[in-house]
């Protein structure tokens, strides 16, 4: 099975009797993700927040090692076992069928929407961020655990803009489901990031990002447009 992505060719295969997930970067890689940081500082510069955009090239491949998954087990974030880690291609262990946006729209997804509240919460208190945060980044395990991974754009950073692209990213990415199950989603996924988050903190920025984000993370746009002029969970839950 081969899956594109915006950077990577990824293969589920067979390796030595186990089932693996191989991630190739693409030719054009590099340029890609240029293109992704770019658009990353002139948002943050038009909402007039700059903000540093997350570093790229090795240091983007090196958020993907051994350093960085021990660093989120130790704030109880769950990330693939890593097997084997190069300039170009990682291999992990293969965790299950579905990322989360596949396994809500089939299943109810409030509870696990929660808990990616949590753990986008537990890394905002030890002062990082994801970046990209998007549903399609949260694995769904045979437990049904969350597991999250892509760690490319892990990066050190407290600013407003960069937690509320955390936020606004996650909401981005599941705003062209009914709106019904939308909201169902965003309470539970704001009120897990609340209940985690330990310092007084402000993501006002959110909202605004999640609009701007949906256009290209989403497909369906005509109810994409018709979710963002609809009634949100956000003032009632961050504070």
């Amino acid at each position: 099975m081969v899956i594109d992505s915006w950077q990577r060719r990824i293969k589920i295969e067979k390796l030595n009797g186990i089932t693996v997930v191989r991630k190739k970067n693409k030719k054009l890689r590099l340029i890609r993700d240029i293109i992704l940081v770019f658009s990353y500082l002139l948002i943050s510069i038009v909402l007039i927040h700059p903000s540093p955009p997350p570093k790229i090239g090795i240091q983007s491949q090196k958020n993907e090692g051994f350093y960085t998954r021990k660093f989120l087990k130790k704030n109880s974030i769950i990330t693939p076992n890593l097997l084997n880690i190069s300039d170009f291609e990682i291999t992990e262990e293969f965790v299950g069928k579905e990322n989360f946006y596949e396994y809500a729209s089939k299943n109810d997804g409030e509870e696990l929407a929660y808990i990616i509240g949590q753990v986008t919460g537990r890394l905002h208190n030890v002062g990082f961020v994801f970046t990209d945060n998007k549903s399609q980044n949260y694995l769904v395990d045979r437990d049904n655990r969350i597991v999250r991974t892509d760690l490319v754009f892990i990066q050190k950073n407290r600013s407003v803009y960069a937690r509320s692209i955390d936020i606004g990213s996650f909401l981005a990415s599941i705003l062209n489901f009914e709106y019904s199950k939308y909201s169902r989603l965003e309470k539970s996924f704001l009120v897990g990031y609340k209940n985690t988050i330990n310092y007084q903190n402000s993501v006002y920025l959110s909202i605004i990002l999640r609009n701007i984000l949906s256009i290209g993370l989403g497909d369906k746009k005509m109810r994409i447009i018709k979710n963002m002029l609809k009634k949100t969970n956000f003032n009632q839950i961050l504070v």
